[in-house]
């Protein structure tokens, strides 16, 4: 927020049952602090990620920037920071982790092979019965394309079979 609500939000909720921290819980000390760095060191902090922690468990989490502002002797008369509540991207990149975890154990328990791809045949993931039978690893498998996995006349076949899936959005059960 240009005015500063924001940053008057963010102090105001700081209180006695909460606390700054770290990213990974430790306390964040008041010296470190951006806005602290740029008045009393002219350090200028970009990407500073803090923590709100309440009590109750809450967590804030905010993207912190910070500089001088100097006079025309370079001396520092004021400094501005800028703070951004990252809250909801944390949340959603936790969730995402999650996701592709709960993926990875679906796939991995399959009996059966197991690829997922782009359109384009570009292997986004697969299960370890696949890359086995394909004579790779996983992590040789994720990012290559599957169809430099088999033979010519394979790879013909199975290019149909990809369009036809794109073309229906119906599932294709390939036997070559």
């Amino acid at each position: 927020d240009i005015m500063g609500n924001a940053l008057a939000g963010a102090r105001s909720s700081l209180s006695a049952d909460s606390r700054l921290c770290r990213m990974d819980g430790a306390p964040f000390p008041l010296e470190e602090m951006p806005l602290i760095r740029a008045v009393q060191a002219g350090e200028t902090t970009t990407g500073a990620e803090v923590c709100l922690c309440q009590d109750d468990g809450s967590k804030t989490f905010l993207l912190i920037a910070a500089s001088p502002i100097r006079d025309e002797s370079g001396h520092i008369t004021s400094a501005v920071e800028i703070v951004q509540d990252i809250t909801d991207l944390k949340q959603m990149a936790q969730a995402m982790r999650e996701s592709e975890n709960t993926s990875r154990v679906l796939m991995d328990t399959l009996s059966e092979s197991a690829v997922l791809t782009d359109t384009f045949g570009n292997v986004l993931a697969s299960n370890e019965i696949a890359a086995k039978r394909l004579g790779t690893t996983v992590a040789q498998l994720v990012g290559s394309s599957l169809f430099d996995f088999f033979p010519p006349d394979l790879v013909v076949r199975r290019k149909a079979y990809l369009a036809q899936v794109l073309e229906t959005c119906q599932p294709v059960h390939a036997v070559d």
